[in-house]
């Protein structure tokens, strides 16, 4: 696909991913799910490279909305999006439950 740039509105963002929406087809073409990409996040003036991944692509209207996967970011980035969105640093304790540091929820599984 080679390089291009677009400048998006950030929907959701959560220490692993992001949702963002566009409204260019030519960019809803492009990016297909399980498309690689980097992602430029700009954060109260400081700038994240992210690797990513699109791992959720969807319509509405007219706009394009794209669920963004995390795969490359670097510690102290990571480190940096975690206490901007959850108010708190992160510590090792959180490394197997849910982001910022709530237990995950109970699940029911139903089978027909």
């Amino acid at each position: 696909m080679g390089e291009k740039r677009f400048e998006a509105p950030v929907i959701d963002m959560s220490a692993s991913g992001i949702l963002f929406s566009h409204n260019s087809p030519k960019l809803a073409k492009d990016l297909l799910l399980h498309t690689d990409l980097e992602l430029t996040v700009i954060i109260n003036n400081r700038k994240l490279l992210i690797g990513s991944r699109i791992m959720r692509k969807f319509k509405d209207n007219e706009i394009y909305f794209f669920g963004v996967q995390f795969l490359r970011v670097t510690p102290e980035d990571f480190r940096f999006i975690f206490e901007f969105l959850y108010g708190k640093p992160f510590m090792s304790e959180y490394e197997n439950v849910w982001e910022g540091g709530a237990p995950p929820p109970p699940l029911e599984i139903f089978y027909e």
